[in-house]
């Protein structure tokens, strides 16, 4: 048995059944994996983790007390998490066009590139005639 801690970015990590199938490990179920949290796992897992998404996980070798150490498997979730609970933040798409921050989209749509866009700013910083 081996002894993992997630490391990851995310507050929690889970790993799917059909993500330990690509390695060609069988689960019963997916596991989550709180961050920082020890969750003891087969070798056979253990294996399949670090071929899935090796920098996230760390393997603890010192000796830890079994009450500090959760066992994915008689408990695959953490005790703070509900299944289906988290789901990840949106990720803004940049603008596709250069226009103005005031701009409404209609304006964006009707500009081509953005020197036909018009020019903000202060008089001083606007070229062409006044």
């Amino acid at each position: 048995m081996a002894v993992l801690k997630y490391i990851g970015g995310s507050h929690f990590r889970e790993l799917l059944k059909e993500d330990f199938a690509k390695v060609g490990v069988e689960v019963e179920q997916g596991i989550t994996f709180a961050r920082h949290e020890l969750v003891k796992v087969s070798d056979e897992v253990a294996d399949a983790i670090h071929q899935l998404v090796d920098d996230e996980f760390e393997e603890v070798k010192e000796d830890v007390k079994d009450e500090m150490v959760r066992d994915a498997a008689e408990d695959p979730q953490p005790a703070n998490v509900t299944a289906g609970s988290y789901v990840p933040q949106r990720t803004v798409e940049p603008a596709t066009t250069d226009a103005p921050n005031d701009a409404t989209p209609a304006d964006q749509e009707n500009w081509v590139n953005k020197e036909e866009a018009p020019q903000t700013g202060s008089p001083a910083q606007v070229e062409g005639p006044q």
